[in-house]
């Protein structure tokens, strides 16, 4: 499974990027999970009993002075009508469902961490275009001025634009703000800088492809677990077959230097079944946690078919916004070297020039962050797949 993830998702090697503490948390949750795991699956195996005693008295016998008694008690369950087998294969699926719900918070982790680098970037692209559009206002509030000062405009176009400036130059500071938020977030999950984070390309992928990897396959293993515990639930109220084993060994000391050891053995097999009150009930739950994981598992499937058709639909109009923009961009181009003709046969001032040029750089701009809006897209599916 993995070794088809690493071709669909060359960012498996983004894992590198977390910060080492993280992982280390991560692998200890797994370990973790196989020891709880390990635990259940033998839980049914009984402590063998060590129970021993010294005493001294006198009482009623004035020769006896001390008495020593060592047992040992084996109690231990050899046939549950398959609750052991039962009990086991639980515990096998739990560790598996446990490690791949691990896997899922490093894949959530890593795909947060990846966002954030983009976002960053986005925002970089942002301030660039914002940037950009501060000196395209600086140079419409030149013209105007010099158009006022010769009273062919009036006040308020002037007064109108440099309010205009001003939102913008606030709104490259909210920018610089975001940008620093965003880089403490980062901070959280990696150690390293976000422009020495390698991006990966991501494509878009099949429904079956998303739905064989997604998340949703965890809660299919659930019913399965649902549907043993069940089973398990019914063997408690079953035949069982319990060996049962005894020793003890008897020391008694008396003031003649007499010594009586004896020694005791016994063994045999018991059956037991249990008549509870309660048995039904517990039945009844069992079989309704099974239902309820069948009917979640349905439910999420449905989710995720949405989500992706989302998606999907998302990244069609990102792609119609690319299309748009490199239209207007076209226009731009030829526009540019119309108003350069014009300048260099002075036609036009410079400024005319700088503003087109600018506007160019702006939609350049609006390109690249439809393209990283297209990679935060798939972030979100590709965050929801083991």
């Amino acid at each position: 499974m993995k070794k088809l993830l690493l071709l669909l998702i060359p960012f498996w090697l983004i894992a590198g990027d977390i910060k080492p503490l993280k992982q280390q948390e991560l692998q200890l949750k797994k370990e973790q999970a196989t020891l709880e795991s390990d635990l259940f699956k033998d839980g049914w195996i009984n402590p063998l009993m060590i129970i021993g005693s010294t005493t001294k008295a006198n009482v009623g016998d004035p020769d006896k002075l001390t008495e020593k008694k060592l047992g040992l008690h084996l109690s231990q369950d050899i046939f549950r009508s398959g609750g052991i087998y039962y009990q086991r294969e639980k515990a096998k699926k739990q560790k598996v469902l446990f490690h791949r719900a691990i896997d899922l918070e490093e894949r959530h982790m890593q795909m947060r961490l990846y966002a954030l680098v983009l976002s960053l970037k986005k925002l970089d692209l942002s301030i660039d275009q914002t940037l950009l559009l501060v000196k395209n206002k600086a140079l419409e509030i030149e013209v105007l001025n010099d158009k006022y000062l010769n009273g062919l405009v009036d006040i308020a176009m002037l007064d109108s634009a440099m309010i205009e400036l001003g939102d913008l130059q606030n709104s490259v500071e909210d920018l610089y703000m975001t940008h620093q938020e965003l880089h403490t977030e980062l901070s959280f999950l990696s150690d390293k800088k976000y422009s020495e984070i390698t991006l990966a390309h991501f494509k878009m992928i099949d429904l079956d492809t998303y739905l064989k990897y997604n998340s949703v396959t965890l809660e299919k293993e659930k019913i399965t677990i649902q549907k043993l515990d069940k089973k398990l639930t019914d063997t408690k109220y079953l035949p069982k077959l319990t060996l049962e084993a005894n020793y003890q060994y008897d020391e008694s000391i008396y003031t003649k230097s007499f010594r009586d050891d004896k020694n005791a053995l016994s063994y045999g097999v018991g059956v037991s079944m249990p008549l509870d009150f309660n048995m039904q009930k517990d039945r009844e739950l069992a079989q309704k946690n099974y239902m309820l994981s069948k009917i979640a598992y349905r439910d999420l499937l449905d989710n995720e078919v949405k989500f992706y058709e989302q998606v999907e639909e998302e990244i069609k109009i990102i792609d119609k916004k690319i299309k748009n923009h490199q239209n207007i961009l076209s226009s731009y181009h030829k526009l540019f070297v119309q108003v350069k003709d014009l300048y260099e046969n002075s036609l036009k001032t410079k400024e005319d020039v700088v503003v087109v040029e600018n506007t160019k750089k702006i939609k350049e701009k609006a390109i690249e962050i439809e393209e990283v809006n297209k990679k935060l897209a798939l972030v979100k599916l590709y965050g929801r797949m083991l």
